[in-house]
């Protein structure tokens, strides 16, 4: 992961072979970005900068400054914008907090050849404003460096960036709320209803379903769960359990309800055997039942369970 950052480097030391006697009358002298590639320069780099660009001006120059005072001390800033390296890590996301860092160096000069400091008053600009970020703080800090080909200075700048909060809560925490809770109200709908219930938690399966796949989109790739993958997981898992419960609880009502019909059904099946076909034998179908076998007396069939006081 990269951020950009508009510098402005400046630069100062002295140099012995620039000493000048002014008179009292000249201060500095201001040298243009013509000249100044023929004094010597530190040649300082970003060591985490992916890219770097130079600003130029309306001539097509580089934006230099170069200033030369009569004790020989040299002030020099250019502008540029670099895109940097930042090890951002997202565990906590959206809810981290991330530093990330500005790292100078010289190329070839090592700690025997030249000595980085900090000036004490380097700050970030006023009013700068981040969409997704606010801007904590900084800390400055100094060291050496060793590799292969020795020993170098080194100046960290770091910037401790917060992520802001709010639009992930208006566009993800919230609606998530929002269609659990709709994922829900098939609890109260008539449970005879199944057009409804049914169709209700399909929906809700797949808003839900559209909302996770649209968050990971705009996120970086990583291997690790972040903060927002737990709840988005939770609210995903919520609202597929609110869908499959009516299908478990739909089935077995279905094979409850089938028992006692069946077993209902049954004993009156067999009352109605015992009592009826032999008053009907010989008359035909056309035609009700006459006689004494229209008004049958009362008959008490037992049934485990159950008292039948039949009249036919």
């Amino acid at each position: 992961m990269d951020y950009t950052l508009d510098i402005y480097l400046r630069q100062s030391w002295n140099d012995q072979r620039l000493v000048f006697d002014g008179n009292n009358t000249v201060d500095e002298i201001v040298i243009g970005g013509e000249f100044v590639r023929r004094l010597w320069l530190p040649d300082t780099f970003i060591v985490n900068s992916k890219h770097m660009t130079l600003h130029t001006n309306t001539r097509q120059e580089t934006n230099t400054l170069f200033r030369i005072r009569p004790n020989g001390d040299v002030f020099y800033s250019i502008r540029l914008t670099a895109v940097n390296l930042c090890q951002m890590n997202l565990v906590y996301f959206p809810m981290d907090q991330q530093i990330c860092d500005l790292v100078l160096e010289s190329y070839s000069y090592s700690v025997d050849d030249i000595e980085y400091n900090w000036e004490q008053n380097n700050s970030i600009s006023d009013g700068i404003s981040l969409p997704n970020f606010k801007i904590e703080g900084y800390k400055m800090d100094k060291y050496i460096s060793y590799s292969a080909l020795g020993g170098y200075w080194q100046l960290k700048f770091e910037i401790i960036f917060k992520r802001s909060i709010a639009y992930y809560i208006s566009q993800v925490y919230l609606p998530a709320f929002m269609i659990v809770v709709v994922s829900w109200l098939p609890f109260w709908l008539n449970p005879a209803d199944s057009v409804a219930r049914v169709g209700l938690g399909i929906t809700t399966v797949l808003t839900m379903t559209t909302l996770v796949t649209n968050t990971n989109e705009s996120l970086p790739k990583i291997s690790y769960t972040k903060s927002i993958d737990i709840y988005l997981s939770v609210s995903y898992a919520l609202v597929f359990l609110a869908l499959l419960e009516y299908a478990i609880v739909g089935h077995f009502e279905r094979v409850r309800s089938q028992k006692l019909i069946d077993r209902y059904s049954r004993g009156r099946v067999v009352v109605a055997l015992n009592t009826t076909l032999y008053q009907f034998q010989g008359i035909p179908y056309a035609e009700p039942p006459i006689g004494a076998l229209r008004f049958a007396k009362e008959v008490l069939f037992v049934v485990p369970n159950y008292n039948y006081p039949l009249m036919y």
